[in-house]
């Protein structure tokens, strides 16, 4: 939708740019950017970038009973591996299943890490979103300048930052789809420089197919990439941005070919917009563009302090089941117990 916006306002300006999309992964690259833009695409698909020897290992823990129905956790596998990859200076980005998991493989490598070498332990951080933006841009310099050995992250890393040549990823966790396991493999064996892949498989029955059957996950075709255009809360939230950039008329149905009316009738009962002679203009008493939360359909953000100064923040659904009174927040493996959780101001202490 935000695409489809942009595109409005240049015509408006007698402007017809001309659009690249990119994707390394995704199975219908056309399909999914007519549907982003409403424009028409030539598919370029053959690949040049340089890529080094990149060896895929499926891990699967070992049984630690007589009767070989549990494994090792898989939890303590990933960290003794990161472990063992930062002791031999394998430069290694772990990627979690959890904001949590993020935390505790940390801290629990940290510790580990602490008995051979405190300098060791220094070079290791975690990554994931709640972070404030310049503390996530230091931690990606600082991989990116290897001042880090390792870093343990959820999917927060897989996508959008430059950070492809590493030594070595691990993944804690089959992530759900062949997309996203390529896309976190890929964040390594980038400008011919060889890496190292593990998959850490967990005990659920997908993770143990694979283990059973790696060739299945190797020959499988990746997922194709879903936009649903029918949605009308997100439809009509960026319907209602439009009208506040230029004034809505008929024929901008072709940029909004789904729920355009819909939208505009709804919008109109909400006194949000108005008809003049120009078209649907906005007439809300808010901003829209701080209304619509591009990321999330959350609009509530709560701010997480420590001793005046802004530790973090986490939408409220999540403040709700990690920032709430007594709750311990882990942040940057260091443990937090959380005091005071103010719904009025959204501010957690």
């Amino acid at each position: 939708m935000l695409f489809r916006r942009l595109l409005r306002i240049c015509e408006y300006y007698n402007s017809n740019p001309t659009l690249i999309i990119s994707s390394a992964t995704i199975a219908n690259p056309e399909e999914h950017a007519i549907k982003l833009t409403g424009k028409n695409f030539d598919i370029i698909s053959k690949d040049g970038s340089p890529k080094g020897k990149k060896t895929f290992i499926f891990w699967n823990p070992p049984f630690i009973d007589s009767t070989k129905t549990t494994r090792r956790s898989t939890h303590q596998e990933t960290k003794d591996l990161l472990v063992k990859n930062i002791e031999n200076d394998l430069q290694t980005l772990c990627f979690t299943t959890s904001r949590q998991m993020a935390e505790l493989i940390t801290r629990w490598a940290k510790e580990d890490l602490n008995k051979r070498s405190s300098a060791l332990s220094a070079k290791l951080t975690a990554y994931r979103a709640g972070y404030l933006p310049n503390e996530r841009r230091d931690i990606e310099n600082k991989l990116r300048t290897k001042q880090l050995i390792g870093v343990v992250s959820t999917n927060a890393l897989e996508l959008g930052i430059d950070i492809g040549t590493l030594d070595s990823i691990i993944i804690s966790g089959y992530p759900g789809s062949v997309i996203s396991t390529w896309q976190q493999a890929g964040r390594a064996g980038r400008n011919e420089k060889e890496a190292l892949v593990t998959l850490i498989a967990f005990q659920n029955p997908l993770d143990q197919y694979f283990m059973n059957h790696p060739q299945d996950f190797f020959d499988r075709k990746n997922e194709q990439a879903i936009i649903d255009l029918h949605n009308p809360y997100i439809t009509s939230g960026h319907i209602m941005c439009a009208s506040s950039e230029l004034p809505l008329k008929p024929d901008d149905v072709q940029y909004f070919p789904d729920l355009f009316l819909q939208s505009i009738s709804y919008l109109e009962k909400q006194n949000l917009v108005v008809k003049t002679n120009r078209g649907y203009v906005y007439t809300g008493l808010a901003k829209p563009t701080d209304v619509i939360n591009l990321k999330s359909i959350f609009q509530n953000t709560v701010t997480v302090t420590y001793n005046g100064k802004i530790l973090e923040t986490l939408s409220l659904n999540k403040a709700y089941d990690e920032a709430h009174r007594g709750a311990v927040l882990l942040h940057q493996a260091e443990t937090y117990l959380v005091e005071e959780f103010n719904l009025e101001t959204l501010i957690a202490k």
